[in-house]
């Protein structure tokens, strides 16, 4: 994990506590603030600053939902441009959901694409700029063979890991049309 990513998720962290807190506790202190004559003797004395503290906690916790665009790219640098949305949830520490909708928003500004490999998850494969990702590796091997490459061959070059993952990245490069005679069937 690079010292970006840590930074984030304290940072994050933080900014999710601190806002909970202030929320919370200014919610509390309004409430107090507004029913009992504590801490002065005139009830409300204290509520605009108890409003105040409510809505800087609300900031804190909005800020601590962005999405994180930069640390994303960098953890698919880490790993050869391959993530998971279990990958990003667990090295982000972020909930499922938000890493789901992260993963999806790189997708949708053109960072990463969806491939669905026929195991229980979906990889996204990010345009990384060292170019090693798995997906970048079986577009250039099919280039190479002229459009012929076949699941077997992916993954005897560790390119794919078995040969249901193989079939899926080559459907997928079908359907970009980076490989024309790829029919689906193996051989």
């Amino acid at each position: 994990m690079s010292a970006r990513i840590g930074i984030y998720r304290s940072k994050r962290f933080l900014q999710e506590k601190l806002g909970a807190l202030g929320f919370w506790g200014g919610a509390l202190l309004l409430l107090v603030d507004m029913t009992t004559p504590f801490p002065t003797p005139v009830r409300g004395a204290y509520a605009m600053w108890w409003l105040l503290v409510v809505g800087a906690g609300g900031a804190a916790w909005i800020l601590s939902r962005r999405i994180p665009v930069e640390e994303t790219l960098q953890l698919a640098e880490e790993s050869g441009g391959a993530l998971t949305i279990p990958v990003v949830s667990r090295e982000l520490g972020l909930p499922v959901k938000m890493a789901s909708c992260t993963l999806r928003a790189m997708c949708d500004c053109g960072e990463a694409e969806e491939v669905e490999t026929g195991q229980s998850r979906t990889w996204f494969f990010f345009n990384t700029n060292h170019g090693n990702g798995r997906l970048t590796r079986a577009l250039d091997f099919a280039q190479r063979t002229g459009g012929q490459a076949k699941p077997a061959q992916l993954v005897g070059l560790n390119i794919a890991r078995d040969l249901s993952e193989a079939e899926a990245m080559l459907n997928h490069l079908a359907r970009k049309g980076y490989v024309a005679d790829w029919k689906g069937q193996e051989g």
